[in-house]
């Protein structure tokens, strides 16, 4: 498969989820206002525009503290759980892995890199996920993903709980 159908299999296997999330009126709104206001207002990143948070703020700024932050969220999501992919793109395997952990309702954290580094690229990939609304909860889980021109550079299944614990990763340095 190309870039192009696994984005339109991964959008398959989500799209009745999502649009179910969309039309249900019982969502709740406040625990998307707390994710909202870090991973988009607050959310660091290095490459991050002027006036918005990067990671330096928030007292991270060697390689060791990187690697911790990333050694920290591989804990909370399981390291067979956390898939950096650092050529390429996203590819059947890792699409066969989602399907697998939405199916079972499992956390995941599948990405590419960008031209930044490896945390650099997961925050990007988050923050514009939630900017962007490629997002749903399903089964006290949320599903997200980044996609650019019919590709996907994430897909993400996550509880509210992880989500937290990873943005208290990144503020607790503060």
């Amino acid at each position: 498969m190309n870039k192009n159908e696994i984005y339109k299999e991964f959008i398959k296997i989500i799209k009745k989820k999502f649009d179910n999330y969309y039309s249900c009126k019982n969502k709740n709104i406040n625990e998307e206002k707390e994710l909202l206001h870090f991973y988009v207002l607050n959310n660091p990143y290095s490459s991050s525009t002027k006036g918005i948070k990067k990671f330096s703020d928030y007292g991270i700024s060697s390689p060791s503290e990187y690697k911790k932050i990333i050694k920290e969220i591989k804990n909370i999501v399981g390291n067979d759980n956390y898939i950096f992919i650092k050529k390429g793109g996203i590819t059947e395997n890792e699409l066969t892995k989602f399907k697998e952990q939405f199916e079972n309702n499992k956390e995941l954290i599948i990405f590419i890199k960008n031209d930044v580094g490896q945390l650099d690229a997961l925050f990007t990939r988050l923050r514009n996920s939630f900017a962007h609304s490629n997002l749903f909860k399903n089964n006290k889980k949320y599903v997200l993903w980044n996609e650019n021109k019919e590709s996907l550079s994430l897909m993400c299944i996550l509880s509210f709980n992880s989500l937290v614990n990873i943005k208290e990763l990144i503020c607790k340095n503060k």
